[in-house]
């Protein structure tokens, strides 16, 4: 949940293209054979990317580092690499983040992507805060490094500030159901309970199917409603005892 999609929204048209029309396996022997005909190291990533959406972790980085020995410089494979990488070889994969820093890049995902690495290993407020100010100075409507900058504000005690980032994110949405359930997350932990019940309505209905981004927001929308009828009767309770006072 907290790495909010391997790069769901920077994908290729014609990857898409290949996930609306086939199985898996149909795709993939599409990919195999561009491949072989044409070996770019574009295709090598839509091949990553597929393997990614079915669990395949392990054929995922073997693709991957076939396309870093055609290019070993070239960065949506290597930012794609770390961020498999940091799910089990967190030295290797800080390797290839600094390797990624030293390219001297334009892309702003590089630093959003490095600074959330940093953020789930407890790294250095200025640190991270550096890298997604440079994400956004970058791309300012990267709804993601708000979202992180939310974050880290409200880690940092500072709800003013992660409010502020929750409205840019709000304000560049993403349509995927990730995204809300991030974004809920956050507000419940700001305690702005409307924000959190809209924003999990939201994930379901844009992946209804989806069963694990269901059961998490009906379990949070449970609580929520708990919640909800505790206050009012908290309320109610309050005036009574007013009444009963005067």
């Amino acid at each position: 949940m907290d790495h909010l999609i391997l790069d769901i929204y920077s994908e290729s048209t014609t990857e898409k293209k290949f996930v609306r029309s086939s199985s898996y396996k149909r795709r993939r022997n599409r990919i195999e054979r561009l491949i072989q005909k044409d070996p770019k190291i574009d295709h090598f990533l839509m091949l990553a990317q597929l393997e990614i959406r079915k669990q395949q972790h392990t054929e995922a980085l073997e693709v991957l580092e076939s396309a870093l020995q055609i290019d070993p410089h070239y960065e949506p494979i290597l930012v794609l690499y770390a961020q498999l990488l940091a799910w089990n070889e967190d030295e290797k994969a800080e390797q290839v983040y600094q390797k990624l820093l030293t390219l001297q890049t334009n892309r702003s995902e590089i630093y959003r992507e490095y600074a959330r690495y940093l953020i789930e290993r407890e790294g250095t407020v200025n640190q991270i805060q550096q890298l997604l100010f440079k994400s956004l100075e970058l791309k300012p409507q990267d709804a993601v490094s708000h979202i992180l900058l939310a974050e880290l504000f409200l880690r940092e005690g500072r709800s003013s500030q992660a409010l502020l980032h929750l409205g840019l994110a709000k304000q560049y949405r993403i349509h995927h159901s990730v995204y809300f359930v991030k974004i809920a997350h956050i507000y419940r932990m700001l305690g702005v309970h409307d924000e959190v019940r809209n924003h999990l309505r939201m994930a379901i209905q844009k992946d209804p199917k989806n069963k694990k981004i269901r059961n998490i927001a009906m379990q949070i929308l449970g609580e929520e409603e708990q919640f909800k009828r505790h206050s009012i009767w908290k309320l109610w309770k309050n005036e009574k005892s007013d009444k009963m006072l005067k």
